[in-house]
């Protein structure tokens, strides 16, 4: 195991050095906390079952323990350090979502579906030029062509999870142009066991299903993102995202969509896509890595991958359909690293 994580961090200078950027030596340096599993011995097209168990899941649902010196539960980032406690609510509805989500919370959402839309219609409107200018903890929302969005600005050490793994939780919007959850200046973002997407019915979009700006520590763990929504998940000018055994399916655009923004990683995520542009994209010094995932192409005629130069992806023991793996063939690069 030694000898390939070696070879991995050869890869990864390697291609540091061929384009000229530092951007890869800080991947490693916050990857290596990640344990590598085994990588497939060779590369096969599987169900979405197969790559993501349901047994297995529990094994993603720690990270949350019981304080020593209180009830209250304290989170840890993804550096292992405990954050402030959490408060513990339960909630059972939209409204009750909404107006429960502050800082340092735990939010237990009840099986069932929240429409954000109709939640969110008595908030304080926050135009995007405001937005910057507010520093306190905020939940707003923000016009979009067709509606309103759900924007969260500077929320710290919040967790929004669903206790039933076997119904989950699922949260919607109905503007197309909105993101259903816009996050903006937050940091310390859990999300457990979540179903996200646009209701009522698929077509087309123009908001993310998760948008992150300016954000740092989020986990996504046994997240359901499903399209229309532009991008699963949409970051900008943020840092240290990790999402693990989830599910990202049916974009408009693509998969996931990332803008300057660092050490991204995905651990045994399932894809698919059958329609948009390119599914990854990854610009403007962003780093990403991917492992153990599963890709499935199901009709989209699309470009696999989209990177500029001073970017850097990483796919690790991932699975590809046929089409698929040709399409990151071509793309592979000094910039673009493959290892099975």
């Amino acid at each position: 195991m030694k000898k390939k994580i070696l070879t991995l961090v050869s890869l990864i200078v390697a291609a540091s050095m061929l384009v000229g950027c530092s951007g890869p030596w800080s991947i490693y340096s916050k990857l290596k906390r990640i344990i590598f599993h085994e990588p497939e011995n060779e590369v096969e097209f599987y169900t979405e079952e197969e790559a993501v168990p349901v047994e297995d899941y529990d094994t993603y649902a720690g990270g949350i323990e019981e304080s020593s010196t209180s009830g209250a539960k304290v989170e840890k980032d993804l550096t292992g350090s405990s954050v402030a406690p959490q408060e513990e609510v339960y909630v059972s509805n939209a409204l009750e979502f909404v107006e429960a989500i502050e800082s340092n919370r735990i939010i237990h959402l009840s099986p069932g579906t929240y429409n954000i839309s109709e939640a969110i219609e008595g908030l304080n409107m926050i135009s995007y030029d405001e937005q910057y200018k507010i520093s306190e903890p905020t939940v707003g929302a923000s016009e979009c062509f067709d509606g309103n969005e759900l924007l969260l600005l500077n929320i710290d050490n919040l967790t929004i999870m669903c206790d039933d793994v076997s119904k989950q939780a699922e949260l919607v919007c109905e503007p197309r142009y909105a993101n259903v959850i816009d996050f903006c200046n937050c940091t310390n973002i859990s999300l457990f066991n979540i179903v996200a997407g646009h209701t009522p019915e698929r077509g087309s979009c123009a908001g993310d299903v998760l948008n992150f700006e300016s954000c740092d520590e989020i986990t996504l763990s046994i997240v359901d993102l499903y399209g229309c929504g532009t991008y699963g998940i949409g970051a900008y000018d943020s840092k240290n995202i990790l999402c693990r055994m989830s599910k990202i399916r049916e974009c408009s655009y693509g998969l996931v969509d990332f803008c300057a923004t660092e050490n991204v990683v995905f651990d045994d995520c399932t894809f698919t896509f059958d329609e948009g542009y390119s599914q990854v994209e990854c610009r403007s010094e962003s780093q990403v890595t991917f492992n153990n995932c599963v890709f499935q192409d199901r009709g989209s005629n699309s470009d696999f991958v989209y990177i500029t130069d001073d970017s850097v992806l990483v796919f690790k023991g991932c699975t590809f359909d046929i089409t698929t793996r040709k399409s990151l063939k071509q793309a592979e690069s000094n910039n673009v690293v493959v290892i099975n």
